[in-house]
């Protein structure tokens, strides 16, 4: 199936960001759906490729990721602003990410908080996959405690990210048996993470999410809102505190 598709996407023509903004302008002044959906067909194999990136979570079939990364070009073509002077590619890409990024943490990963000692640790597939499949529990704490090093974590941090890594590797059987109240007491941290954060305009919350969920530089999320690199340093220091000091986060600190 997916050489099928990938030779149907490979018929289609690819076209320049000049063209692509060309098209979306004529999108928009017309209201002709024939435009945007010329550049949603050219941007189908960056789609495609972006899902097969995300093909090393376990259990995550290509075909979701495919679609996901589809509807995701969809979002984004009704989205863009041809006035920003960002590449529509670009910009797919990072709602393509995100998509993903929600789709894996929300079925595969219990997100914690937006710790981003958590959120590195948890990039670091290998490194967990690596300290679940070993069979000798000294070599592991090793390896745990390198790993904390590596991402200036602790190795309490370590050993939950390693348990939530392995449930979503489907390889509960290796890892460690985890205290059911601890998982309790981290669903029930996430939902007051996320209920705080839905208290945010929407502008800011995109913005908080292409920070720290994308990882973006402030210079690459400047040009996605037009603003400066220090505007955008400053509103997300400023809605971080915010959140820091929101009732339902404040009890975590």
């Amino acid at each position: 199936m997916l050489p099928d598709y990938r030779n149907r996407i490979n018929k289609r023509p690819r076209l320049s960001n000049e063209a692509q903004v060309a098209l979306m302008r004529q999108w928009r002044d017309t209201g002709d759906l024939r435009y945007r959906d010329q550049v949603i067909e050219s941007n189908l194999g960056l789609a495609l490729h972006l899902s097969i990136r995300q093909r090393g979570y376990a259990h995550v079939e290509l075909s979701d990721l495919v679609q996901l990364a589809n509807l995701a070009l969809l979002h984004a073509a009704n989205r863009f602003d041809v006035d920003r002077g960002v590449a529509f590619a670009t910009f797919a890409t990072w709602w393509i990410r995100s998509f993903h990024n929600h789709h894996l943490q929300s079925n595969y990963i219990v997100r914690l908080s937006t710790n981003h000692a958590r959120r590195k640790i948890l990039s670091k597939r290998s490194d967990l996959l690596a300290i679940g499949t070993s069979l000798d529990p000294y070599e592991r704490q090793a390896m745990r405690e390198k790993l904390a090093t590596k991402c200036d974590a602790k190795v309490s941090e370590v050993e939950l990210c390693e348990t939530q890594s392995l449930q979503a590797s489907g390889l509960d059987n290796v890892a460690d048996e985890t205290d059911p109240q601890q998982l309790v007491e981290a669903k029930r941290e996430r939902e007051d993470v996320l209920a705080a954060v839905h208290t945010l305009p929407v502008s800011i919350r995109e913005m908080m999410s292409l920070r720290f969920e994308n990882d973006l530089f402030y210079e690459e999320i400047g040009d996605n809102f037009a603003c400066s690199r220090e505007t955008i340093r400053k509103l997300v220091a400023k809605n971080c505190k915010t959140l820091r000091e929101h009732p339902r986060i404040a009890p975590y600190k």
